[in-house]
């Protein structure tokens, strides 16, 4: 759409360890994504005309617990699927890039904030692609699936930049910068954050935790979104308000306004 470089081919692999490592096996990350499509909501469906993609689109979602399946299929068989969380949190933002894959309905994107840009992947791309557009603003709803949190700072040591780090630091940063990896998407982060509220819960039948996270700013501005995770993949003592963080997280994001009283109006 946007970007002239080559499109990426899709598929979630990576992504999905977030939520397969927190549970029994592979098998049930395929058992997510096939009641998903035989049973989860319909959503919306909409005639598509991509360049190489056309056929009628259907969007359905089901909720395990606080674990939100989305998939998207064309012209009746299954695309592709992605785990997420919901949240009511949301910030303001100018689309300033799109990624647009080969299947032309999913993105990665990257918007502007008043005091940072942040990469995430967009959940409502397939029905929004119209409104995905550079320059484009809006409310936008952030959310992070995470995996091997631990409570604690990284008081001490180094940002990549080679400052050093004070205790009541947080932040966000790009995986692949942090760990020097190829592997790593621009929609992964690394975060040091401080947790401003907890809440457990599960996640496809599993003990699960999601942390309303600081994961950045100063006295004047912060930035705070809502982490989910798997209880054990929760390393040592589980943290509480106020304590420090560190994580992985894949970024997920979509358009505040598809986004009222629920997942696209439901619950």
């Amino acid at each position: 759409m946007e970007s002239q470089k080559q499109k990426k081919s899709g598929g979630h692999g990576m992504h999905w360890i977030f939520v397969s490592s927190g549970l029994a096996d592979e098998s049930s990350v395929e058992r997510l994504v096939l009641e998903t499509f035989k049973s989860g909501k319909l959503v919306k469906k909409f005639p598509f005309d991509g360049s190489m993609l056309k056929g009628e689109v259907s969007v359905r979602e089901k909720r395990f617990d606080d674990l939100v399946v989305t998939g998207n299929a064309l012209n009746g068989e299954i695309g592709t699927a992605y785990p997420s969380i919901d949240s009511n949190l949301s910030m303001k933002g100018t689309i300033t890039d799109v990624e647009e894959w080969a299947n032309e309905v999913e993105a990665q994107v990257k918007i502007k904030t008043e005091n940072m840009s942040l990469t995430f992947f967009a959940l409502d791309y397939a029905e929004n692609r119209d409104k995905y557009v550079s320059g484009n603003e809006f409310d936008f709803s952030l959310t992070g699936l995470a995996i091997a949190l631990k409570k604690g700072s990284i008081a001490g040591g180094k940002l990549p930049s080679g400052q050093e780090i004070s205790p009541d630091f947080t932040g966000i940063f790009y995986a692949s910068t942090v760990f020097k990896n190829s592997n790593f998407d621009i929609d992964d982060y690394q975060v040091h954050g401080k947790i401003e509220n907890v809440r457990k819960t599960r996640l496809a039948g599993l003990d699960a935790f999601i942390f309303t996270t600081k994961i950045a700013g100063t006295e004047k501005w912060k930035l705070t979104i809502d982490i989910g995770v798997f209880a054990k993949n929760i390393s040592g003592e589980i943290p509480g308000k106020n304590d420090k963080i560190t994580t992985g997280i894949w970024l997920t994001g979509r358009i505040k306004e598809t986004n009222k009283g629920g997942l696209f109006g439901w619950k």
